[in-house]
């Protein structure tokens, strides 16, 4: 997954590798589809990104969401809109958080606009935009180590994606408030919202829809992890029993072996982490073999 050869990686974890440690661990998280701990985040980008975080909170701010059908512009086409929702994950993706905030600053208020003057029909698409552009803006806030403001974010794309009557999206929005609250250590807001999450995806799944196992698969590993860290080893044990059933599901359904950031090996590297937690770190080491290979 990081395309190293696996000599290069055995020196890295014993200490032998000559590499930077920071970006072993930005490579890592990439490849893992996971964001950096806060104290990597905070420690590195925050105090390079200063000015965007600012920015970025200025984005919150509800007095410039709101620009009315009365500016005496029109608002931008649809298409264009997804266009530039599109670009704003990238840019959150690629750490262009400056970047980020200046589309996000004019793009939510047209959103905002686009929604008062679409037709009912087409308001569903709308929100779906909105919900998908405080995705972007809340993994950003996240990874630079801004928790309260990434939760506002991630909150208002869950209302979002309510509002839209996206199921996925919604809980796609959830799954970005419970990373939020773990990061925190708010383990029973982190439990709540992934048990309601995953229960609201319950159907579809159990209709083989693959995003909709691979989602409430992430949320049962998250479940999993909350379980382990408040000293309820039993039930973390359970979860994972319960996402291993969903990764064989998924391979079945066809959603490949890590659709949507879950499969087999997320599975085997949360029983790594759940082992560690509970004090069964001697486990790890056949568990990590079994990852690798």
């Amino acid at each position: 997954m990081l395309d190293r050869p696996v000599a290069w990686v055995s020196q890295v974890e014993r200490g032998l590798g000559q590499a930077d440690p920071m970006s072993v661990l930005e490579a890592v998280a990439s490849a893992l589809g996971t964001p950096l701990p806060a104290q990597c985040a905070s420690s590195r980008a925050c105090a390079a990104s200063t000015p965007a975080i600012r920015a970025l909170r200025h984005v919150l701010c509800h007095e410039h969401l709101s620009r009315g059908t009365d500016s005496g512009f029109p608002s931008p086409a649809v298409g264009f809109l997804r266009t530039q929702a599109d670009k704003a994950w990238s840019l959150t993706g690629a750490r262009r958080y400056g970047d980020l905030a200046e589309l996000l600053a004019a793009l939510l208020p047209d959103l905002d606009a686009a929604l008062l003057a679409a037709p009912a029909e087409q308001r569903a698409g709308v929100y779906e935009l909105i919900a998908t552009s405080y995705q972007a803006c809340s993994a950003a806030l996240a990874k630079l180590g801004q928790h309260d403001s990434a939760k506002t974010a991630a909150s208002r794309a869950l209302t979002a994606g309510q509002r839209a009557g996206n199921l996925m999206l919604a809980a796609a929005s959830a799954y970005l408030l419970v990373c939020i609250h773990m990061e925190t250590g708010r383990f029973n807001y982190a439990e709540e919202t992934a048990q309601q999450a995953a229960a609201a995806l319950a159907q579809p799944a159990a209709d083989g829809r693959p995003e909709a196992i691979a989602l409430r698969g992430a949320l049962t590993l998250q479940r999993a992890l909350i379980a382990a860290r408040t000293s309820d080893p039993a039930a973390a044990q359970d979860q994972l029993s319960r996402a291993k059933d969903m990764a064989d599901r998924l391979c079945r359904a066809g959603g490949g072996a890590g659709d949507g950031g879950f499969g087999p090996d997320h599975v085997a590297l949360y029983e790594i982490a759940v082992s560690i937690e509970t004090g069964g770190a001697g486990r790890a080491a056949p568990l990590r073999s079994a990852a690798v290979t």
